[in-house]
């Protein structure tokens, strides 16, 4: 009888190769995956400009490097086609900015000596904050024509002093003054102080305002101690309790 002998092969048929679950990274992945969740986030206003320095560096850059090019592009540019070009571009930045152009107008017309807060008409400023109770980014930003950047100054200053507050949904809101002081507060440099304790304004250099100042001191220093002792009187407990439980453990033991 014949005997068969079976050897296994020296190398293996197939090969299994763990596919990776996670894309290589690189610096270029990275940088374009950034400027991806930029725009995505952006809004039209802040692609815009953007978009406008990007093209002016790169003009200001090809200025540099290739002077004589670069003049000859754009005087073909600028002429070619009757100056088409450029009557578009001047008609389009004329529409973009329409608004903005009719607003500073208006307050042209006002005069020369109308007060203005961050380049604001104070009595129009004003009277808008009275009658919205708030200072809204969305609807500032479309009525006064405010960058974002210029609309976060003016909410941090009149937080600062007290002028708005927050309220539901962490939004800015008007506290409760009359006109006629805000006014003074938009025009005079902020000469009122808002007191927590009397719930009041009062004049900043005034009697009463250090008299309010000092009771709103005395106030958190009170809240500050009991909260001091309220803390000790918690860890007084917890050793208590802990004395307590070890003497009960003791007890069992004996």
């Amino acid at each position: 009888m014949n005997s068969v002998l079976l050897k296994p092969q020296a190398k293996q048929l197939f090969e299994v190769h763990a596919q990776q679950s996670h894309p290589k990274l690189s610096l270029r992945r990275v940088l374009w995956s950034k400027i991806l969740r930029w725009v995505d986030k952006a809004s039209p206003q802040a692609l815009w400009k953007t978009s406008a320095r990007g093209l002016c560096v790169l003009l200001i850059a090809a200025g540099v490097l290739v002077p004589q090019f670069t003049l000859g592009i754009l005087t073909s540019a600028a002429q070619w086609n009757g100056y088409r070009i450029p009557l578009f571009l001047g008609l389009l930045a004329f529409t973009l900015n329409i608004r903005r152009l009719v607003r500073l107008i208006r307050r042209r017309k006002h005069g020369a000596n109308q007060h203005t807060y961050h380049g604001l008409p104070v009595g129009e400023f004003a009277s808008w904050l009275k009658t919205n109770n708030a200072f809204k980014r969305d609807e500032s930003i479309r009525t006064f024509g405010l960058s974002q950047g210029q609309w976060l100054s003016i909410a941090t200053e009149l937080e600062k002093h007290s002028v708005l507050m927050r309220g539901e949904n962490n939004a800015r809101v008007l506290r409760q003054i009359s006109l006629e002081n805000l006014v003074r507060q938009l025009r005079d440099n902020f000469p009122l102080v808002w007191s927590e304790d009397r719930q009041v304004w009062a004049e900043r250099n005034g009697t009463f305002e250090r008299w309010a100042m000092t009771q709103d001191f005395k106030t958190r220093k009170l809240e500050e101690q009991t909260a001091k002792k309220e803390r000790k009187l918690d860890r007084l407990k917890q050793q208590i309790s802990e004395h307590a439980s070890m003497a009960d453990v003791l007890a069992l033991c004996r």
